[in-house]
């Protein structure tokens, strides 16, 4: 089996490149790479936004968990140069426009800033990084929430939901709990099913159809709908997420173990990837499971047929937590600890070991487009790589595809 050494030095590469590739301005750090135009395969070589997906956020996160793993204090100051400039819109006069530029989703929007605030505060033991986390939340208005027209995890209300409960269980904050609650009764205003004359829960631009997956689909709204009635008690949000879980369950196919994407007309495409298919349905089904007052035995049963699907899938063609074999190193190591299953999470870290070995081989991992330089972001990038391989050596830290 790899030892700790090996995923250890993985991560300190990355950290290192991270920090050779920085753009050093006063107390703030940016980086250059490519930013991709939704869930097109269309990307441009930018500046790097703010958020946890693939901006300074994830990268700063990263570097957080590194600073916590290795005491290298350099991470740390990295992670929070990183952050800088976000915190300071966060506290300016302009804070509210701004807020409306980001949206509210926990990939893209309020939410993963929240997000990435509140577990950095955590690994660096900054308490001022909490506080902006809450700041973050104050913008979540309901103005914005009314707005909301994406709705899933990536860039709407349900995104929102796991993010603003991840701050709530820090400090157990009514003024947070209330903007997730309005977040969910949000989504419970909507068409879940694609009621004509209504708006469905449906990623931004895939028309009126609901979908399956964790990232814009069926999954990702059904655990942000338990997790919120986990913390208030209210069937109205379970009722809503076991709906969800029913709609996915009726198009799962056991001999492939997999749910189709239903973006592709009659859906003949069943990818296998945290953001479509197996290893994401199965991650949420697990973050459900987690709760309090769950059906665990229906749950287990979707995980079960999810590692089937996502063993049946290997190898990926792509290296990365979003859409490759990272996402589905993480779902089953989650998978294993559920199941009390520990060949699975040594079947994990076999994979990934073999993720670092084809990159040391090939001088590169396999990215959607472009190399390791311009790939650095959190769930399609190099940052990606590097928490992988820290929680190999320290499974506590959060599950940043299951909003830990």
């Amino acid at each position: 089996m790899p030892s700790d050494l090996t995923f250890r030095a993985e991560a300190q590469r990355v950290a290192d490149e991270l920090a050779t590739y920085a753009v050093r301005r006063g107390p703030a750090a940016a980086w250059i790479g490519l930013d991709w135009l939704g869930d097109a395969e269309v990307f441009q070589l930018v500046t790097l936004g703010s958020d946890l997906y693939n901006g300074t956020a994830g990268l700063s996160l990263f570097l957080s968990a590194h600073a916590a793993i290795t005491e290298q204090p350099a991470s740390g100051e990295l992670a929070l140069a990183g952050v800088a400039r976000l915190r300071k819109q966060i506290r300016s006069r302009n804070a509210a426009r701004i807020a409306r530029s980001f949206g509210l989703g926990g990939g893209t929007g309020l939410g993963s800033i929240v997000y990435a605030l509140t577990v950095m505060s955590k690994n660096l033991r900054d308490p001022g990084l909490r506080d902006d986390a809450h700041r973050a939340a104050e913008l979540v208005t309901d103005e914005l929430i009314a707005a909301d027209n994406r709705l899933d995890v990536i860039g709407g209300s349900a995104g929102a939901i796991l993010c603003l409960l991840r701050l709530y269980r820090d400090g157990q904050s009514e003024v947070v709990l209330r903007r997730a609650v309005k977040c969910g009764e949000h989504l419970l205003a909507q068409s879940r099913l694609g009621e004509p004359g209504r708006r469905s829960w449906v990623g931004q631009g895939l028309g009126s159809r609901p979908l399956n997956g964790m990232s814009h689909g069926a999954a990702g709204f059904a655990y942000a709908l338990a997790s919120l009635s986990a913390v208030t008690g209210r069937e109205d949000f379970v009722a809503a997420a076991q709906e969800c879980v029913d709609f996915e369950n009726s198009s799962f196919s056991p001999q492939r173990g997999n749910w189709p994407d239903l973006r592709v007309e009659g859906g003949e495409a069943w990818p296998c990837q945290w953001c479509h298919g197996a290893p994401g349905i199965g991650l949420g089904r697990i973050g459900m499971a987690r709760l309090p007052s769950t059906s665990v035995a229906v749950l287990e049963a979707d995980v079960q047929g999810a590692v089937d699907g996502t063993q049946a899938a290997w190898p990926s063609s792509l290296d990365t937590l979003c859409c490759g074999t990272l996402g589905s190193v993480e779902f089953l190591c989650e998978a294993g600890d559920l199941l009390g299953r520990n060949d699975l999470q040594e079947l994990a870290k076999r994979e990934l070991a073999s993720v670092l070995q084809y990159a040391a081989d090939k001088g590169d991992y396999r990215w959607n487009s472009g190399e390791r330089r311009f790939n650095l972001g959190l769930f399609r990038g190099m940052a990606g790589v590097g928490y992988t391989a820290l929680r190999q050596v320290d499974p506590s830290l959060p599950n940043v595809l299951i909003f830990e």
